[in-house]
């Protein structure tokens, strides 16, 4: 998919969302949310991807820092 055919489904998507949502989207601030958008969606994608053990803090699993020691 190019970037022109990405951009027409996110505005599609977009469009669908606001729509179930009731929302009504004034023309002038469609392109600022349809920008903000595009950037959740790409934040998302960091979010959603893959990732190892190598990935994670070492603290995250250390249960000292989780429990109160008695």
């Amino acid at each position: 998919m190019n970037a022109g055919e990405e951009r027409l489904a996110l505005e599609l998507e977009f469009d669908v969302f606001a729509r179930r949502a009731q929302l009504d989207v004034p023309a002038e601030r469609r392109a600022q949310l349809l920008e903000d958008f595009t950037e959740l969606h790409r934040m998302l994608r960091v979010i959603r991807a893959p990732r190892t053990a190598d990935h994670a803090p070492d603290e995250s699993f250390d249960l000292s820092t989780v429990i109160r020691m008695l």
